[in-house]
């Protein structure tokens, strides 16, 4: 892969909106704190990550639970994240320093986390299909879809009128959204949302959400990181043909994430 420099291309770039809050653990976040990290070139080995999302994905630092993962696997991932709390992938998409970062050819994935609810209307639904598809256009890198979970039994967005009235039924509209979008843009998910209900279904230990009802307990946390690193680390399903830069990882690891 043909390997940019970030720190040159990022360097003068303020925070501005989109300054990201602070790493719980070791992930670099925000473009200052991503361009002095991502200044050298690679590691023999490396693939780097750029997570782009909000507070379910900075929450318990995914990102680093995801680099743990796949170290026990025997693969090296390198990750970044460019969050904001609330941030929906519209709002991402139209900051001028997230797609230059995003454009930086370094990168060997990209993971795509939209708002929670922004499958459940058609407004929101049509904003994240041209976030996507925006973000995506700027990239060479593999593309990855964070389908997130549902929100808690008996959260109150089930009682709001046109919204979904149970985890089931949210999920049912996130993953339809995330698997649309994943047919156009060439793209693997993560069916984050598919394993909470699984998972939850027949736990009988701590729960996977949050007291909030809304973002991941730590249970929940290291559940979503095992599906996301199953998704990065499987062969890419766009050809390197069609992804010139596109360095493949290697399949056995995410099979026996999978299984496990």
């Amino acid at each position: 892969m043909r390997r940019g420099g970030i720190a040159a291309a990022l360097g003068l770039v303020a925070l501005a909106v989109f300054a990201a809050l602070p790493a719980r653990a070791g992930t670099p976040s925000g473009v200052t704190e991503i361009a002095a990290a991502f200044a050298g070139p690679p590691a023999a080995g490396e693939t780097r990550v750029l997570f782009i999302g909000n507070s379910f994905t900075r929450e318990h630092d995914l990102p680093e639970l995801v680099k743990g993962i796949a170290a026990r696997e025997g693969v090296r991932l390198r990750p970044a994240m460019m969050v904001r709390d609330g941030a929906h992938l519209a709002q991402h998409a139209a900051a001028p320093e997230v797609a230059r970062l995003v454009a930086d050819p370094g990168w060997e994935v990209l993971v795509l986390q939209d708002h929670s609810v922004a499958a459940l209307t058609p407004e929101s639904a049509a904003a994240s299909r041209a976030a996507a598809a925006r973000l995506a256009g700027l990239t060479a890198a593999r593309l990855v879809l964070f389908a997130t979970w549902p929100r808690a039994p008996g959260h109150a967005l089930y009682a709001e009128p046109g919204m979904p009235d149970t985890p089931a039924r949210m999920n049912a509209r996130v993953a339809a959204h995330y698997a649309g979008l994943a047919e156009a843009l060439g793209a693997r998910v993560a069916g984050v949302g598919d394993a909470f209900l699984a998972v939850g279904a027949r736990a009988s230990g701590p729960g996977l959400h949050a007291t909030d009802g809304y973002h991941a307990s730590p249970e929940g946390a290291r559940l979503a990181a095992s599906v996301l690193a199953a998704a990065i680390l499987a062969p890419p399903l766009v050809p390197r043909a069609e992804r010139a830069a596109l360095s493949p990882a290697p399949a056995q690891p995410a099979r026996s994430i999978a299984a496990r």
